[in-house]
């Protein structure tokens, strides 16, 4: 093989990588997005079981316009980058399992998932978008 030859298959090798690497971040923060809306789920129902377990109510609230929520215990868990968090207001969980609010929406990566609890149970769902 001539140097000739090697320098244009260096080329198209380089170009194959750069061509894919868009579609690689893409998919890295699509894995981000889901594990934030699991982590999210996760504190959902920790929130939930206090309330039931303490017989008082417990709170998830959006902070930092976005960028993350507080959970009941006062620690604020901060969202990934390129990760927002859109919610009209908090989550409410009451001592006989019950709950209120509105549903939030995570996004990233051109994708939406909707995290709601059903009002009568507290069970938590989620909805991709």
């Amino acid at each position: 093989m001539s140097l000739l030859e090697a320098l244009v298959t260096l080329a198209i090798v380089a170009l194959l990588g750069t061509l894919g690497y868009p579609r690689l971040e893409r998919a890295q923060t699509s894995l981000i997005l889901r594990e934030t809306v699991e982590s999210l789920q996760v504190d959902l129902e920790s929130a939930r079981a206090a309330a039931i377990s303490t017989g008082r109510r417990t709170d998830l609230h959006p902070v930092g316009g976005g960028r993350g929520y507080a959970r009941p215990d006062g620690s604020v868990r901060a969202l990934p980058e390129g990760i927002v968090l859109a919610a009209a207001g908090e989550m409410r969980f009451h001592p006989d399992g019950s709950a209120s609010g509105t549903p939030w929406v995570v996004a990233g990566a051109g994708r939406t998932v909707a995290v709601a609890v059903e009002a009568a149970t507290g069970s938590i769902w989620k909805q991709a978008q």
